[in-house]
This record gives C-alpha cells, sequence and structure tokens, in this order.
C-alpha cells in the first residue's frame, strides 16, 4: 500500500508539469523580482497580532465550517499567527461585514492590531466561484487595509461528483481566493492571464496542483486525477508560491 501511495504521489507530479501552463508576460512595469505584488500585512507575523475572518451569509447553502476551519488554518500557517474565523455579530463584531462592503469607513469595533479578512456568501450571485480584492479604508486618519472574499457557494452543490464533495470544493475556493488576498501568482516565471493580452482578471499560477491556478479543463483533470489516486485536495499552495512566500519575507526582514 505504501509502494502504491508513492507511485500515485510520483506519478501526480509528473502529471502536474505535464499540465502547466506556459506563462503570459505580465503588465508594464510589474515587479520582477521579490516581494512581487505579495501581501506584507498577511505573510509576515510582526504586521498584527492576529488575523480574523469575519464571515457572512447573504443568501444560499450555509457556510461549510470545516471548509472555514481550514481557511483559519491556512492564514495563520502562512500568517505566522493566530488565525481564527467569526460570524458576523458574533465575538464583538457586530455590523462590520456590511457595513464595511458598503462604504469606505472604518467600523468603530476594528481593533488596530487585528488583521480582518471578510468572507460573504453569496449563494449564486456571481458568474464564476468567487472573488478576492483588498480595499484601502482610513482609522483615526490612518490608512489601513481590509481583505474580502465574495463566495459562490450554491455552484459547489451542482459541481460535487464522486470524491469531490461540496465541503472540498468550497474550502478549494477559499484557499484560491484567499491565495489571491496574499499576492501569490504575482511572480512572472509561473503566472499567466487567461485573457492575455488583457489584464482583466487577475493573474493564476501556471501549475495545475496549485489552488491558485486558473479553473479550466487541465486543471479539472489533473484535480480527478490527483484526488483519485492519493486522495488529496488541492488545500495548500504549490511549491513556488511557498517559495516566493520565503523570498519575500527575506526582503522584508532586511529593510
Amino acid at each position: 500500500m505504501i509502494l502504491l501511495l508513492l507511485a500515485a504521489s510520483l506519478l501526480s507530479s509528473g502529471c502536474a508539469g505535464m499540465l502547466s501552463r506556459a506563462t503570459t508576460p505580465m503588465p508594464p512595469g510589474h515587479p520582477r523580482a521579490a516581494p512581487w505584488e505579495l501581501t506584507r500585512e498577511l505573510l509576515l507575523r510582526e504586521e498584527s497580532d492576529r488575523i480574523l475572518i469575519v464571515v457572512d451569509w447573504v443568501q444560499g447553502a450555509p457556510a461549510d465550517s470545516a471548509a472555514l476551519d481550514h481557511l483559519a488554518s491556512v492564514a495563520a500557517r502562512y500568517g505566522q499567527r493566530p488565525a481564527s474565523w467569526v460570524r458576523a455579530g458574533e465575538a464583538g463584531e457586530a455590523g462590520t461585514q456590511r457595513g464595511i462592503h458598503e462604504a469606505s469607513m472604518c467600523p468603530a469595533l476594528m481593533d488596530p492590531r487585528t488583521s480582518y479578512v471578510f468572507v460573504r456568501y453569496v449563494g449564486d450571485q456571481l458568474d464564476h466561484f468567487g472573488q478576492a480584492w483588498t480595499r484601502r479604508i482610513y482609522c483615526a486618519g490612518r490608512p489601513r487595509d481590509v481583505h474580502f472574499i465574495d463566495i459562490n457557494q450554491d455552484v459547489h452543490h451542482r459541481l460535487r461528483f464522486l470524491w469531490l464533495t461540496e465541503r472540498h470544493l468550497e474550502q478549494q475556493t477559499l484557499v484560491h481566493e484567499y491565495g489571491h488576498l496574499l499576492g501569490l501568482s504575482s511572480n512572472p516565471e509561473h503566472t499567466f492571464y487567461a485573457g492575455y493580452p488583457s489584464f482583466a482578471g487577475g493573474p493564476h499560477c501556471v501549475r495545475p496542483d496549485c489552488p491558485v491556478t486558473l479553473p479550466s479543463a487541465r486543471s479539472i483533470v489533473y484535480g480527478l486525477y490527483r484526488t483519485g489516486l492519493t486522495f488529496r485536495y488541492l488545500d495548500d499552495y504549490c511549491e513556488r508560491c511557498r517559495q516566493d512566500i520565503e523570498e519575500a519575507r527575506r526582503f522584508w526582514r532586511k529593510q
């Protein structure tokens, strides 16, 4: 059994290389070296005391607690500090979610030593799995960034197949969108734009074994292949993206 799993893992790695996309040019002026456009606040432990994920349900299926637990573990691992999630209105977070989506203002209850990620479950309002963005707001006259994910969770119910459960699909979408918040796939050496020469839609990792890859036929084929052989999901970033994070940290700490 051990030999079978080892062989499957090696085959999976080789398959990832074969199915990787070619890189595309980056927008003019894009950084060519570390830290590229990685997000210091979410990757360097000195930036805040904790990462708090505030979850709001707008419509559709309820949020999956296990998927959110995994997102919090990813945030803690790469943020190098405690991370947890709460539902909007719990633990003193009342009013932060909708207020901050609707206006660029600082909710009174936001802790200055906490990094905030707001996750909103929107049912089936988007034409894709999810979206992520960062907004700069002003608190007490000082700028700060807050981070957002909208997740189209109802699409996961329609696309579940065999061992790809709703939870794992939701989990992969959350990790994918969080990867965008981290700034992953901004290294030109392993980045592509699906609509190139347009840079709309954001960059994605070329490797199909990375959650930040663009959902496509080849990434779906690879996901089925990998999961079917090894029962491992795309729940962590690829080796190249992890290397980028370490290079960015070294750069920031030398400043």
